[in-house]
């Protein structure tokens, strides 16, 4: 089974409130775990943030789904050639959702802003009608200035 998560782009650190409510929002369908995903964003972000400005969530939306598909198909054509296959793109496992679809089936949820990248694991019940920010719990918070 796969590891989905939602990444959301905010204007200000959002509250527990707020998280539905993304600026931009992103999907990855595999290895949304911290332990991929930190090491993914953390640096990007932070050097982002300097450049450009996160503030820029048009840009920073792109950029940041750009520098993760770029990361993952990297690791999977290594990975393939390892096997002795050949790599085959699929242009699978990442998109672009309306600010308002929070995947249902996410198990975390990166939020970033200016200032922070907070870290959500989401518990969302099956028989849940509709995403709440109830169903979030605040794992870390990333410094990104």
């Amino acid at each position: 089974m796969s590891t989905r998560c939602n990444i959301g782009f905010y204007k200000a650190t959002p509250k527990q409130k707020d998280l539905l409510t993304p600026e931009a929002l992103l999907y990855k369908h595999s290895d949304g775990y911290q332990e991929n995903m930190l090491p993914l964003l953390t640096d990007f972000l932070k050097r982002f943030n300097v450049v450009r400005g996160l503030e820029d969530i048009e840009y920073a939306s792109a950029h940041t789904l750009v520098h993760i598909v770029n990361s993952q198909n990297g690791e999977m054509k290594k990975w393939t050639e390892e096997q002795g296959r050949e790599y085959r793109e699929d242009f699978c496992g990442f998109g672009i959702c309306k600010p308002e679809f929070l995947h249902w089936d996410i198990e975390y949820f990166y939020a970033i802003s200016p200032e922070h990248l907070q870290v959500y694991a989401v518990n969302m019940p099956y028989d849940a009608k509709k995403m709440l920010s109830k169903h979030f719990t605040l794992l870390d918070t990333i410094k990104l200035k």
